[in-house]
């Protein structure tokens, strides 16, 4: 062994002599002010760790400023660790990641205290109007199984927005148009032999935006059909046979046959619908959608010129993502308290059927069931409670008084 690796090995075993005695210091009052705040958001062991290494001035505390905004949390700051020794960085790495790991675990479960009314805040707040249309598509990313929404109305009224601002929040995404300009297909990606994933497929497990529907192609609608209802697509070329997984929710926008809607007769509405009754039927949610009204247009203009223009950050929409991803991991308890409140409801809707756009199925059932599970997710509660009950009734509600004439 020569002289220089004599040298360093004289050095380690003195570091580690002088290490040995550090544990035996006691912390200073601000140390252990200090430490007192980190162990808030570690175990025991790793708590234990993170004393040690501060008596060994290895490590010292940081502040870390929070990035979310206060309509996420009041807590503006933490406390984590910075190494001052290069040998214990992974280890500090890993002890910092645990530590913001609790952090957003706090953050989310104050949250979680009154997330219905925190979201729809946070929710396009640069969109006027639309409260209605915000409410289902909000309970709509909640939701673990298949869920459809389809915006119909007039050009320039937001509609692409509403679809732009749910897909800052979903997990898991994709965005076509059913004009077909995109490069990825809705159903598949045909490129020579190779046959690949469509929106429909890249969004599986998460949701599906489509953006211009009315203008999908006819080849694409049959798949489309398939993928709203079995969660699968299937396709066929030179002997071969297809299949990708698509459960994945849709929410897409279309405009009407004549651009703009005219009249406010049913049958007048129907004659300008894009879409023949097959997918039609395949939406839970149907929102007829038009021109602002002057008050409407009066509060866009405000808002154009307002200084204080609303918009949520990129870590809030981070937040919010993350949020989600939580929430749709909860499964949901069903119990029977709320079948009779349930049954009054749908009995009170089927009345009313033949003065709507669309028809009151089981697959509008299943969509009840489906939005009050996701209510329930939305505050991270395992059991379905009846203010659950009443806020999917009362989206779907605001959904049909749009379409009742």
């Amino acid at each position: 062994m020569n002289f220089d690796a004599l040298m360093k090995k004289a050095v380690n075993i003195l570091k580690s002599a002088g290490h040995l005695i550090l544990l035996l210091r006691p912390l200073s009052s601000k140390e252990n002010a200090e430490l007192r705040e980190i162990s808030k958001y570690l175990d025991d062991e790793d708590a234990c760790k993170v004393d040690r290494l501060m008596k060994q001035f290895r490590v010292c505390a940081l502040g870390k400023k929070i990035t979310y905004s206060k309509a996420i949390t009041e807590l503006r700051e933490y406390v984590g660790i910075e190494a001052k020794d290069e040998s214990v960085a992974d280890e500090v790495k890993e002890l910092n990641e645990s530590i913001e790991e609790s952090v957003d675990g706090a953050i989310i479960n104050g949250f979680k205290e009154n997330s219905w009314q925190r979201i729809q805040k946070m929710f396009a707040p640069n969109i006027v109007g639309f409260e209605n249309v915000k409410k289902g598509v909000i309970l709509q990313m909640f939701s673990k199984e298949m869920f459809h929404i389809l915006l119909l109305g007039d050009p320039g009224t937001g509609k692409t927005d509403i679809l732009r601002a749910a897909e800052d929040i979903a997990p898991i995404s994709a965005f076509g148009l059913g004009s077909g300009t995109s490069n990825t297909g809705l159903t598949v990606t045909v490129s020579g032999r190779e046959i690949s994933k469509g929106i429909l497929s890249l969004a599986d497990g998460g949701v599906a935006f489509i953006d211009e529907l009315n203008l999908m192609k006819k080849e694409d609608r049959a798949g489309l059909y398939n993928a709203m209802e079995k969660g699968f697509i299937t396709y066929d070329k030179g002997g071969h046979h297809y299949r990708f997984d698509a459960s994945c929710s849709v929410l897409a926008c279309a405009n009407p046959n004549k651009g703009k809607f005219t009249g406010k007769r049913k049958k007048e509405i129907e004659k300008q619908i894009p879409f023949d009754s097959a997918l039609l039927s395949r939406f839970h949610l149907l929102y007829i959608i038009r021109e602002a009204g002057i008050g409407q247009f009066m509060e866009i203009t405000d808002m154009i010129f307002s200084e204080k223009k609303e918009s949520a950050s990129r870590d809030d929409l981070r937040f919010l993502k993350k949020y989600i991803e939580q929430s749709k991991s909860i499964e949901v308890v069903f119990s029977g308290d709320y079948n009779d409140m349930i049954k009054k409801f749908v009995a009170e809707i089927k009345e009313k059927e033949g003065y709507m756009l669309i028809d009151i199925t089981p697959r509008f059932i299943i969509g009840l069931r489906r939005l009050i599970e996701a209510s329930a997710r939305l505050e991270m509660r395992s059991r379905v409670e009846k203010e659950d009950v009443w806020r999917a009734m009362e989206v779907f509600t605001l959904s049909v008084g749009d379409i009742t004439f």
